[in-house]
């Protein structure tokens, strides 16, 4: 048990540091961020989970834009 709980605590910070470091945070900053008394994984889920599924809907939405313009343009060369 306390080996899955050290796991998941691992697993926790590489998770946070690899997502820290796609939105262009220097490891530095990111040490720091990560070993602030203050840190909290529950937030930063749930704000990563915030950011993503805001992405996720920009992609969905080009997409859409780019089948739209798909289909405009099949309907000219015709």
């Amino acid at each position: 048990m306390v080996i899955d709980f050290m796991i998941q605590i691992l697993y926790s910070k590489i998770l946070v540091i690899i997502s820290l470091e796609n939105m262009g945070m220097s490891l530095n900053n990111i040490n720091q961020y990560v070993n602030n008394n203050d840190f909290d994984i529950r937030l930063f889920i749930k704000e990563e989970k915030r950011r993503i599924e805001t992405a996720i809907t920009d992609l969905q939405l080009h997409l859409m834009r780019l089948f739209s313009l798909d289909k405009q343009l099949a309907k000219n060369r015709i």
